[in-house]
């Protein structure tokens, strides 16, 4: 099915969303992932494994299953560590 961004801001099942391809408008409905063109108002549609609006385990796993996704992760982890291990008022 083709959907169009006026659609999807019309439809209450379909909520703005957050993705990697910051060029893009994304909405998404569960596991159904929607990225659509602005130029163009036209949406490709996915199913996604993990719904990252289903806790805070199925965001990180679906983070987690993209290449960037893992760099985002990692590059988290690191920051926080080396936060921890910089602060010195908490050792």
């Amino acid at each position: 099915m083709v959907y169009r961004i006026k659609d999807l801001q019309t439809d209450p099942n379909w909520n703005i969303s957050l993705g990697e391809k910051l060029n893009m408008i994304h909405f998404r409905r569960g596991h159904e992932h929607a990225e659509c063109y602005p130029n163009t108002g036209i949406c490709s549609t996915h199913f996604d494994e993990h719904d990252p609006n289903q806790s805070v385990s199925s965001l990180l796993k679906h983070i987690w299953s993209s290449k960037t996704g893992k760099i985002v992760l990692i590059g988290a982890g690191i920051l926080v560590l080396s936060k921890l291990l910089d602060d010195k008022d908490g050792w």
